[in-house]
């Protein structure tokens, strides 16, 4: 007869008011399964990488343990028990975690269902259940959801209007420009303006010397 292995939940505090909440099946828990001698659990990280890992059974950090719970016993052997935890963690990323849907305890109802086909005591999770629950309650920006970077954004200025003065001394024009045109002139129409400028400068040039030979007394501005 094939060997089997008792699988088990081990249930830590995340909160020290689950002593007050417990018996009516609520509390924030952390759990992981014991199975084969090791401890394993899920955690979320930025990576795409698995968020599955294994400590020593009943070690957590960073949670008070406080019971473990038998779910049944697998017949299978230690590589077909490694094989069943590594199908599992291809659905549970680092970057997939969330508090609500996907935490520790869906990971830890995942690996139970796949070991022994038994699912883990609804009331380790029902905190997060009644969270998602209430999701349609919260505001879209508050939601988690990654923003869209597949699609390049537009850059968004302030439009702007006014009256602009021209060099030549022609009648002012108005000026206007938005997000959606573009306000500066084509490059072809560049040179020809920069021309127009050092004609009408030259011109002005012209004229005060001709002043100041007619009149030298009398104060230039250029």
């Amino acid at each position: 007869m094939q060997r089997g292995y008792p699988v088990c939940i081990n249930v830590y505090d995340l909160h020290e008011a689950n002593g007050y909440v417990h018996f009516l099946g609520l509390g924030a828990y952390h759990t992981g399964v014991e199975v084969a001698g090791r401890e394993y659990a899920y955690a979320g990280h930025p990576g795409t990488s698995s968020g599955v890992y294994d400590i020593e059974p009943r070690s957590q950090v960073g949670a008070r343990f406080r019971e473990q719970i038998l779910v049944g016993e697998c017949r299978m052997s230690a590589r077909d028990v490694s094989h069943a935890i590594m199908e599992v963690e291809q659905d549970f990323p680092g970057n997939a975690y969330s508090p609500v849907n996907r935490n520790c305890n869906t990971f830890t109802n995942a690996l139970c269902l796949k070991l022994i086909g038994k699912e883990a005591p609804s009331w380790i999770n029902r905190l997060a259940y009644l969270g998602s629950c209430m999701q349609w309650a919260l505001p879209t920006a508050g939601s988690g959801a990654a923003p869209d970077t597949a699609t390049p954004q537009q850059p968004k200025f302030m439009a702007f209007s006014g009256v602009g003065q021209a060099l030549s001394g022609a009648t002012p024009t108005a000026i206007s420009g938005s997000a959606s045109g573009s306000s500066y002139p084509a490059p072809e129409n560049l040179e020809a303006r920069r021309a127009k400028i050092a004609q009408a400068a030259l011109k002005r040039l012209g004229e005060s010397q001709a002043t100041i030979e007619a009149q030298p007394d009398r104060p230039v501005t250029l």
